[in-house]
């Protein structure tokens, strides 16, 4: 796991990588060419690196660097983006086939996120927040993979009304999606 700010990487870095590879990357300033921490500015989403394509010759000799010092070929990397801009990053890599490693990254997508979200707060040592009574009905709903309007027919209220109180939770949880407010209630157990 690596939390980053908008300034570049912090200290914080959480790894079972060989060292010689840490070593490199660092050394070689890797976190500025690596595709997977570009795309990772860009989405919100698990990103399955076998979708991800190297854009320059320096990319695509990282990638290759990467394959020489032991790095799986497929893998996927969550990142979690803050309100204050900090990312946390969390990939897990392996030696599969694509076709292989297509079907393994279905059923392991979700659970990677849901574990991103129990680290990242495990390292910040959050208190955990007040949420009212609505908050907590809204966000148990959606865990149960409700759509907004679907909870609001289900607790009386409108579909608007739900969204509101989903952006105050994640206000309050100081996370950027539904998704991670959901994640991060249940590993707090304030749902």
């Amino acid at each position: 796991m690596l939390e980053q700010t908008d300034g570049g990487p912090n200290e914080q870095l959480v790894t079972t990588y060989p060292q010689k590879w840490i070593n490199k990357y660092l050394e070689s300033d890797y976190f500025e060419v690596d595709p997977i921490i570009r795309q990772s500015t860009k989405s919100v989403l698990p990103i399955n690196w076998c979708d991800v394509k190297p854009e320059t010759p320096e990319e695509f000799d990282f990638l290759c660097d990467a394959r020489a010092h032991g790095v799986g070929s497929a893998g996927i990397t969550v990142a979690l983006h803050t309100p204050s801009g900090s990312r946390a990053l969390l990939s897990l890599t392996a030696d599969d086939s694509a076709g292989c490693w297509g079907r393994r990254m279905e059923q392991i997508a979700a659970d990677v996120t849901y574990a991103t979200c129990i680290l990242y707060n495990s390292q910040r040592h959050r208190s955990k927040p007040e949420l009212t009574r609505r908050e907590r009905e809204v966000l148990t709903w959606a865990a149960k993979g409700k759509s907004a309007w679907e909870t609001g027919q289900i607790l009386g209220i409108s579909q608007r009304t739900v969204e509101f109180h989903v952006k105050n939770t994640c206000g309050k949880l100081k996370v950027v999606s539904k998704t991670q407010a959901v994640s991060l209630a249940v590993s707090n157990s304030l749902i």
